[in-house]
């Protein structure tokens, strides 16, 4: 897990050493969304629920609501998942707020303690908190990521999309071979 908050360090210090104007990085893990659809019994519909999460910034909790019962999500599990895309505060309320949300599923707990390990590493790599925030609605729409994953945004001029995004993908090979 040192090596994602590695890249994201190395990405940091590229935009800062290119004077890109201010920016932040948002990181969030693929294991805290995938075990909270295992709680929820909604793995079945984990590819499009993925997709309909990486919206939500662009379409907003009513219509990404919407969008997961248009997908066959029950009202309680869509709530559900719209609660917990939109945990906010600093990067210990959020973990905080993560450990404290009732999910005692594997998946998810090795989830909280891998965002915590690349958030704290990131901090010691000597990368500020101003540069780097975990939002839980940062899915990355493409179904082969695996753990850590972000995006990083312009500050003021979000509406352009991200300028440097990514994220783990351990075994992709295996999804095309079996060598």
């Amino acid at each position: 897990i040192i090596y994602d908050a590695e890249i994201g360090a190395v990405i940091i210090s590229a935009l800062k050493n290119l004077e890109v104007p201010p920016f932040v990085m948002h990181i969030s893990n693929r294991k805290l969304l995938s075990g909270l659809l295992q709680h929820l019994g909604a793995t079945d519909k984990a590819v499009e629920v993925l997709r309909i999460i990486d919206k939500l910034d662009k379409v907003g909790g009513g219509k990404m609501v919407g969008m997961l019962l248009e997908a066959g999500v029950s009202m309680p599990v869509a709530n559900t998942i719209l609660g917990f895309c939109t945990i906010t505060g600093t990067n210990a309320e959020v973990i905080e707020n993560l450990k404290n949300f009732g999910v005692e599923n594997e998946m998810f707990q090795e989830g909280i303690k891998e965002i915590e390990e690349v958030s704290q590493n990131l901090l010691a790599f000597g990368i500020s908190e101003e540069n780097f925030k975990i939002n839980l609605a940062i899915a990355r729409g493409l179904d082969y990521y695996t753990g850590t994953v972000f995006e990083t945004f312009l500050l003021g001029k979000e509406n352009l999309g991200s300028i440097a995004s990514g994220g783990r993908y351990d075994n992709l090979a295996g999804n095309y071979t079996e060598k």
